[in-house]
């Protein structure tokens, strides 16, 4: 078992999350700010405001005209949107690390993150039309987006006891976690959450992000957990970046028998998914992924 003192080191280096995302983010929860206190917050940072424009003029977005300020992309794709924009833009560079330690190819964490903050908006309002509940949305992209955060640490962990995890998950038939905490002696999920939590996420987002894999062992489970958990199994058996780890978690019947969906909603949230993926390919992707065109 590897040290867990040397795991948590780890995280001690990674980049903080800028504060000029922190603060953005945090205005953008709030309907009552004007847009002009959150363009003013956003100009400062050269980069991010380049990424979020080109962002917004993409094929995904389908304006009549090419925006050249903040202050009108705001105001045509409104605050939830631009939420999403601001936190795709800022995590992209550090999800596009190859990932072969989980039998990733480059890029394809960074697309599997995102395909599965795009399902949980897709499942979110499919079960809120299902329940006739509105689901709370806030967080629901970012924790998505952020679910295996603790896989770009854990990668080179998991890299040196490749084969011993692999055999285990065999012979045990153990989910790939647990083989994870047995022989790393800290599992993705758990490391993500920490990672979360020092880069001063709320607390509902670290613990979806802890028990993504096992909702059922969440002391406090809710519906973003649910979700996270149900994005990223589907988004797996489409075969979107799901790695060596891909088969080896436990099923989704429960979460479905939750909000009553059946195999047709599932069908449709998977149809959707796929379109939302082809509309994204443009701005999400650039030339040194080698399999763009890939589901």
């Amino acid at each position: 078992m590897i040290p867990l003192e040397n795991i948590l080191q780890s995280i001690k280096h990674l980049p903080p999350v800028p504060t000029v995302i922190q603060k953005a983010l945090s205005l953008l929860m709030n309907q009552e700010v004007s847009a002009s206190k959150i363009v003013e917050v956003i100009q400062y940072d050269q980069a991010l405001t380049a990424n979020v424009l080109k962002i917004c003029n993409s094929a995904y977005f389908g304006l009549s005209r090419k925006i050249y300020s903040l202050q009108e992309a705001l105001v045509r794709i409104g605050n939830r949107n631009m939420r999403i924009v601001i936190m795709a833009s800022s995590l992209m560079q550090f999800y596009k690390k190859a990932g072969d330690g989980y039998d990733l190819r480059k890029g394809d964490l960074w697309r599997h993150s995102v395909a599965c903050g795009m399902m949980s908006m897709i499942l979110g309002k499919t079960i809120s039309q299902r329940t006739g509940h509105a689901v709370e949305d806030h967080y629901l992209f970012t924790t998505a987006l952020l679910h295996d955060l603790g896989k770009v640490v854990l990668n080179e962990y998991v890299k040196e006891s490749f084969e011993e995890i692999v055999t285990m998950v065999e012979s045990r038939k153990c989910s790939f976690v647990e083989a994870e905490r047995e022989i790393i002696g800290m599992d993705h999920a758990a490391l993500g959450a920490r990672i979360s939590r020092m880069w001063k996420f709320p607390d509902r987002m670290a613990e979806a992000i802890a028990y993504h894999h096992e909702p059922e062992s969440s002391p406090e489970p809710c519906s973003l957990l649910y979700i996270v958990h149900l994005s990223d199994l589907l988004c797996m058996m489409m075969g979107i970046g799901g790695g060596v780890d891909g088969l080896a978690y436990r099923g989704m019947d429960s979460v479905l028998q939750t909000y009553g969906l059946a195999e047709k909603d599932v069908e449709r949230c998977m149809a959707s998914l796929l379109e939302e993926m082809a509309r994204v390919d443009g701005f999400l992707y650039d030339e040194n992924d080698v399999h763009r065109n890939h589901p």
